[in-house]
């Protein structure tokens, strides 16, 4: 890939609504490009942001990848007419003022943490220093070592439409969308089949501090963090267990107010597909990584993906889920797990086919003696509910073991249970 071009140090950049004589050195006409080339050493960083504060940086750094700004000694300085970058990022350009006044404190508070473990590197840095509104001009001053981590690291950068990260509508999805995106590609060597679809796996702490869930400026965590330990979930054990456990530590409400928004909002408005599995271990199943698969919306790869869904086996996660899922599918009826592991692959893992099963059988009058059997012919058949006649007793398929490693799904289990 190449590496992202700034351009000349021209005059400050002011936003025109339109241009109707010559361009002069100080005046900006639509953008050479309507893509940022972003970094991916500044997609990974760990910081907490508003929406609006998001959508501001990116317009900043638009322009100094367009080439319009300038320097005030040794920092690079944007400047934008207040109204127009209003309209840029979607919102009212009325009360420009009281709009961009609290964003202004909030930018030039932000500290910026920058890791890359390839490179055993992280930088921390106030990332942009001031922002002041004059005259109805905004201006932004970036600190002075910018330039080292907005530029594409050894050429490393993720192509981020205008259009699209300016439709999104919270600030989880806008940096969940960069942070997935930036794996959505394939490098030139690669040989296998381009299906456009990838497995990006997630450590939940360290997810929370790169969507700002977790905030990294908080002084406990700045503190643990400063000598560039990468244990996120044993820092964020430590602190959690020395303060008062907030509502998004909590698995439940981390996934139903930031992650599932997050991912409607992308799936919703983007170019690409997300979906994702929570990887549990340990005493109670408790989740530490997220695994994601992200879909390219491309036709191109539209044979190549029907040829691997058709032999795609059954993950390990879903099939533990259909474990501990099957017992409340079933309600009273209660198997062992050969039994339910069977099932599981009756059912292709289905915890609905295996719930409705269950219904039937439990609507059939008098003793069913073989139930694993019924509940397979129950699955196999697709019986509805109610029957029309009774079923015959001892006519439904003997109990036989599946294709199924036993062995190696309980090991699985009792790993997630310790």
């Amino acid at each position: 890939m190449d590496e992202m071009k700034t351009g000349g140090h021209t005059n400050v950049a002011l936003l025109e609504d339109s241009i109707s004589e010559p361009q002069k050195s100080s005046d900006i006409v639509a953008y050479k490009n309507e893509n940022l080339k972003k970094s991916n050493y500044l997609i990974g960083a760990k910081f907490k942001a508003t929406l609006l504060e998001l959508r501001i940086t990116y317009a900043s750094l638009f322009m100094i990848q367009e080439g319009n700004y300038s320097y005030e000694g040794l920092q690079p300085v944007v400047k934008m007419r207040a109204g127009d970058l209003m309209r840029i990022i979607g919102c009212e350009s009325r009360g420009v003022y009281k709009q961009l006044k609290p964003i202004s404190v909030q930018m030039t508070n932000r500290v910026l943490g920058v890791e890359s473990d390839e490179r055993q590197e992280f930088h921390y840095l106030s990332f942009i220093t001031n922002a002041d509104y004059q005259d109805g001009v905004f201006t932004v001053t970036f600190n002075k070592d910018i330039e080292k981590v907005i530029k594409p690291e050894n050429g490393r950068f993720t192509n981020l439409e205008r259009s699209t990260m300016m439709s999104l509508d919270s600030s989880y999805s806008f940096r969940l969308y960069e942070l997935l995106r930036q794996h959505c590609f394939y490098p030139s060597y690669y040989t296998g089949e381009r299906t456009g679809i990838f497995e990006i796996t997630k450590n939940l702490s360290e997810l929370k501090m790169e969507l700002g869930v977790i905030n990294v400026n908080d002084v406990d965590y700045k503190k643990e963090l400063s000598n560039g330990t990468t244990d996120y979930d044993g820092v964020v054990d430590k602190i959690s267990k020395k303060n008062k456990i907030k509502s998004y530590d909590i698995w439940s409400n981390f996934k139903a107010r930031c992650l599932d928004v997050a991912v409607k909002d992308i799936n919703e408005k983007t170019d690409i597909t997300v979906e994702y599995t929570p990887i549990r271990s340990g005493r109670g199943g408790k989740v530490h990584d997220i695994r994601f698969i992200v879909t390219l919306r491309d036709a191109k790869y539209d044979k190549a993906r029907e040829r691997l869904v058709a032999n795609a086996p059954v993950e390990d996660e879903v099939k533990f889920q259909f474990y501990f899922g099957a017992s409340e599918a079933l309600g009273n009826i209660k198997l062992d797990f050969a039994e339910i592991a069977n099932l599981g692959v009756a059912c292709n893992y289905d915890l609905e086919r295996l719930k409705k099963a269950g219904e039937v059988l439990d609507s059939q009058k008098g003793e069913v003696k073989n139930i694993v059997g019924f509940l397979l012919s129950a699955i196999k058949d697709e019986y509805e509910v109610p029957r029309k006649r009774e079923a015959k007793k001892d006519d439904f398929h003997n109990f036989e073991e599946g294709e199924y490693d036993v062995d190696a799904m309980e090991k699985m289990v009792a790993g997630r249970r310790m």
